[in-house]
């Protein structure tokens, strides 16, 4: 495959195997969540990011930015003034001349299909994302655009959708969406290997390029369960299994599953599914177990690699 980016913890920059490896497999490198408003507002000086996008570009690497304004970002205080706003994307911006593609908005629409009730709406008014796209635009004009979100549902999909139609259509500068696709295991007792709907993420990234946007997916995650069950404790009641697993045990597989070989064919299922849409680029947020995104709920083991670097079964998806 190519245009392949992976997400680039800062702590692994001292470790030479992971530098190796970011260096050898992936073409687009970029910070995770490196570039998000700041305690009390304040933007400050990224020197992290720094450094990752200095060593991106010294092995000829492209790199994304991302969560300019993040609707989900924490951190942020409650209030914030136009003034702040505009500060933090300039300081942001100018200090990375060099960063081509940014998530200017980052999941500001809800899983039901509304707009987010953040702080940047209530301080900016209705009309926020469409600011920050031309706010950032004006900032630096060559730069390309996205908003970026998460999906699990038809009607975050419509609603994203129909946004950026009006926002093409008010001449509003946004280039790209830029969609996250994570996803759990399921044992395949039920007939299904991933939480995620990957038809219906295929069907949606068309629409969205049938726009005339960028597709990027830069956070592909497919985890691993933390925890297995016996199969001992469910021998005669497969009823009572799936109705356990739909109940809220989906993260759960049986032991005697392939983990890893089931985790693989997630991998490709949802790999082809993006150059079936013609992504521009897709990539991954957990690469590495070593350095890993795992701290939701029975989550681990996303990487190609494992905590030693031995390469696990999907590694294969990155050599084809």
């Amino acid at each position: 495959m190519n245009s392949i980016g992976s997400s680039v913890r800062f702590s692994g920059l001292k470790d030479k195997t992971y530098v190796s490896l970011l260096t050898e497999h992936f073409d687009y490198w970029y910070p995770d969540n490196g570039f998000r408003w700041q305690e009390k507002g304040k933007t400050e000086s990224n020197s992290q990011s720094r450094e990752i996008v200095t060593l991106a570009n010294q092995r000829g690497k492209s790199v994304r930015g991302n969560n300019l304004t993040s609707a989900t970002n924490v951190i942020v205080k409650k209030e914030v003034t136009e003034w702040e706003v505009k500060y933090h994307l300039e300081k942001t911006m100018e200090q990375f001349p060099e960063i081509e593609y940014w998530d200017a908005v980052h999941e500001s629409t809800t899983d039901n299909g509304y707009d987010r009730n953040c702080v940047w709406k209530r301080s900016l008014g209705e009309d926020w994302e469409a600011d920050i796209f031309r706010w950032a635009h004006e900032i630096n004009p060559n730069a390309k655009l996205f908003y970026c979100d998460y999906f699990r549902g038809k009607n975050k999909w419509l609603t994203v959708h129909q946004k950026a139609m009006r926002w093409l259509g008010e001449g509003v500068p946004i280039h790209g969406i830029s969609v996250q696709l994570h996803s759990n295991l399921r044992p395949s007792v039920l007939g299904k290997n991933a939480s995620l709907g990957i038809k219906e993420a295929e069907w949606w990234m068309k629409k969205f390029k049938d726009l005339g946007l960028l597709l990027h997916v830069p956070e592909i995650v497919v985890w691993q369960p933390a925890i297995t069950a016996d199969i001992r404790n469910f021998q005669g009641k497969a009823d009572l299994y799936k109705e356990v697993l739909r109940k809220g045990m989906g993260d759960f597989l049986l032991f005697t599953e392939d983990v890893e070989e089931l985790q693989s064919k997630v991998y490709a299922e949802i790999a082809k599914a993006c150059m079936s849409a013609s992504a521009d680029m897709i990539g991954f947020w957990s690469a590495f177990d070593t350095y890993p995104w795992n701290w939701v709920g029975n989550r681990a083991r996303a990487g190609f690699w494992d905590e030693n670097y031995k390469p696990k079964k999907n590694f294969k998806l990155l050599t084809q």
